[in-house]
């Protein structure tokens, strides 16, 4: 599991080494060296950079507690705090655009349901989702979450917010598509499944290879090279 920081620079990422899990970053254009965050005995993966580069939230799996979820400060002694850390799964954080909230997923209801809350205090909280949700996005300004709803995980849901009140403001939640996506769950529970442009317009999501006519929701992808230049030229 892998996460960019804020200005691309950076990878962070998890890794086994020598019978302890820890938290490395290095260089995202391959050049210079890995450098280690922490480490210890426990399963741990990074979620989600703030925009300000300042904060590192991690999931870890502890056998007493489950799913939970630190907070790494990247300045100072780089301490980390325990975020969410109970008997309920706490898992796919991601902190907003503006760095004031966090979307995460838990199943204190008995099933999983999306959240927010606020970021780095994690005082309150809100419950985005209606009907199950897992794996929250942000859009790029923030003003919108998206999320994989219904038992199946299949179908992208939007709900609309105003991130910028003293409380969290948001509209009722709209189902968008069914993506037909690949459940990467039985690999493990700190995948990121899917990906969304800043504007949100564009969604980058797993899905099986086509089985034929048949099954639409398994058609093929194409996969577009250098489709930047071919943005820009406009055709």
């Amino acid at each position: 599991m892998q996460v960019w920081s804020p200005d691309g620079s950076r990878i962070a990422f998890g890794s086994l080494r020598n019978g302890k899990w820890g938290l490395y970053q290095k260089p995202a254009d391959g050049t210079g060296r890995e450098e280690l965050f922490l480490e210890s005995d426990l399963l741990k993966m990074p979620m989600s950079w703030s925009p300000d580069g300042k904060f590192l939230v991690y999931w870890v799996y502890d056998p007493k507690t489950g799913a939970d979820q630190w907070v790494l400060p990247l300045a100072g002694d780089r301490k980390p705090v325990p975020f969410m850390q109970s008997p309920f799964v706490e898992a796919w954080p991601q902190i907003s655009p503006d760095g004031k909230w966090i979307a995460y997923s838990s199943d204190e209801t008995g099933r999983m349901e999306v959240y927010v809350r606020p970021f780095p205090s994690g005082d309150g909280k809100w419950q985005i989702s209606t009907t199950s949700g897992w794996f929250p996005r942000w859009r790029g300004d923030g003003k919108e979450l998206f999320y994989m709803g219904a038992a199946s995980f299949g179908k992208v849901i939007s709900v609309k917010v105003n991130p910028a009140g003293p409380t969290f403001e948001y509209e009722e939640p709209t189902e968008l598509f069914d993506s037909g996506h690949l459940n990467l769950l039985h690999g493990g529970q700190f995948y990121h499944t899917f990906a969304v442009s800043p504007d949100g317009q564009r969604f980058l999501i797993p899905r099986p290879e086509s089985t034929g006519d048949a099954d639409p929701a398994s058609a093929p992808i194409t996969v577009v090279l250098n489709w930047q230049k071919a943005v820009t030229s406009g055709k």
